[in-house]
């Protein structure tokens, strides 16, 4: 059997970790470009912006629990959208692939010593 199979079953271990190390690194690159694009007038909406990893789903939500939020993203019929979320997502996809990358990197390092 080739010595590099030896390291599977540690590989196996290290993934679940370096997804959630992945996602956390996106809910907080997407939380504080959120909170950089977020319009201010009380300050409340910007200082509620979170990100919350959930692994028994294994995603990261990253949003605000600030009941008007969504007619500040989306806008209404009398006042124009103002997003923060989803340009905070757009604006760094390539960052955000970045962080899964850099994460699973780590995780095979670990897991071939």
């Amino acid at each position: 059997m080739s010595k590099g199979f030896n390291h599977i079953p540690n590989l196996m271990k290290e993934f679940p970790k370096a997804i959630e190390v992945g996602l956390t690194a996106v809910g907080m690159l997407v939380e504080d470009d959120a909170k950089l694009y977020c319009p201010v007038d009380t300050g409340a909406l910007i200082t509620d912006i979170k990100y919350i990893v959930d692994m028994s789903d294994v995603v990261v939500r990253i949003g605000t629990a600030v009941e008007y939020s969504p007619y500040v993203e989306f806008g209404t019929r009398k006042a124009a959208a103002q997003p923060f979320l989803r340009p905070a997502v757009d604006n760094n996809r390539e960052n955000i692939k970045g962080c899964f990358e850099s994460a699973a990197n780590d995780a095979i390092k670990r897991g071939i010593r």
